[in-house]
């Protein structure tokens, strides 16, 4: 990037956040960052009540102080300071930035998790019942709706968002060992959610327990999944479906016997995302993690239950953003 782009970022980043800082409860920063959905949003709630108006505040505030930092860096190399000296500077900086970066993250992850915790669980029945592993070729392809200005946002409730972890990709060989749903209601509202561990035919492979931490002994008391199946089948009927690479959450339920719906709607976050960002300008690929983080949602990832709520926050975004461009 040049001198003149870096300088013109770093402006149009100082105007927004003067605009946050003064405007911010009216979605002034977000208006002129290009995001009209979220300046609407922001315009009709006070900058989400002030919570929003805050967070956004700091965020801006620590990118001015990394451009800083990383400014006066290259000015003391450029005037040859010795390199062992310029590199102390250039870690200190680093470092400090590190340490805020992390506190503010910590802080947005506490209250993220909060909020994940207050959601009330469902409780439900294990039965005994033996449901046959479904052939993957047997399930019915499932059709992903889209979000446009013409969509109306209240006929989207009910819906549910679904999550599993697995013990590999491939799902005529690899078991469900986390299912979790979280249900809503008009206006984005989490009224309650379905979550369990679930013991595999097999034991845990280390790649997997490495990505999601959920080791053998975690499971060894928990059902498989056909036992609750039917539990979760009516925990989700009758709603439509959200999920993040819905596909893939959909190919293992359906194989280990969850019924779902032909009469709803199915949303998959991804897919929207690449409907309304755009790669290597908006974001650098479509993780959930990565478009968790363009949105400022802040969690810890590849738990069923808390991948349902960053999802269900993303979905939220997602619309919003896509139906102001």
């Amino acid at each position: 990037m040049s001198v003149n782009q870096n300088q013109a970022k770093g402006k149009k980043i100082e105007i927004s956040f003067l605009l946050c800082l003064f405007l911010g409860y009216f979605g002034a920063h977000k208006f002129y960052e290009g995001k009209n959905g979220l300046g609407v949003l922001y315009l009709c709630t006070f900058g989400l009540f002030g919570i929003g108006w805050i967070v956004n505040t700091i965020s801006i505030l620590l990118k001015i102080i990394n451009k800083d930092n990383y400014a006066n860096s290259t000015a003391l190399t450029e005037k040859e300071i010795p390199s062992h000296k310029t590199n102390n500077i250039h870690n200190v900086t680093l470092e400090e930035h590190k340490q805020q970066l992390t506190k503010y993250l910590d802080i947005n992850r506490e209250e993220f998790n909060k909020e994940l915790s207050e959601i009330p669980k469902v409780e439900f029945l294990i039965s005994n019942e033996n449901i046959n592993r479904c052939a993957a070729s047997d399930i019915p392809e499932i059709y992903f709706s889209n979000i446009t200005r013409a969509t109306n946002i209240d006929k989207l409730f009910p819906f549910v968002v679904v999550d599993v972890e697995t013990t590999g990709l491939e799902v005529n060989t690899n078991d469900i060992i986390e299912v979790s749903a979280i249900k809503y209601d008009v206006g984005f509202r989490a009224v309650s959610c379905f979550t369990s561990l679930l013991k595999p035919q097999a034991p845990i492979p280390p790649k997997a327990t490495a990505i999601n931490h959920i080791t053998d002994d975690m499971v060894a008391d928990c059902p498989m999944f056909s036992q609750i199946a039917s539990s979760f089948s009516k925990y989700i009927e009758g709603c439509n479906v959200i999920g993040h690479n819905l596909n893939f959450d959909l190919k293992f339920l359906q194989t280990y016997g969850a019924d779902f719906s032909n009469s709803v709607k199915y949303f998959d976050t991804l897919q929207l995302a690449r409907r309304t960002l755009t790669k290597n300008e908006d974001v650098c690929n479509y993780k959930l993690e990565t478009l968790c983080d363009y949105y400022n949602i802040y969690y810890t990832a590849h738990r069923s239950l808390s991948d349902c709520y960053a999802t269900g926050r993303l979905f939220k975004e997602v619309i919003y953003d896509k139906i102001s461009r």
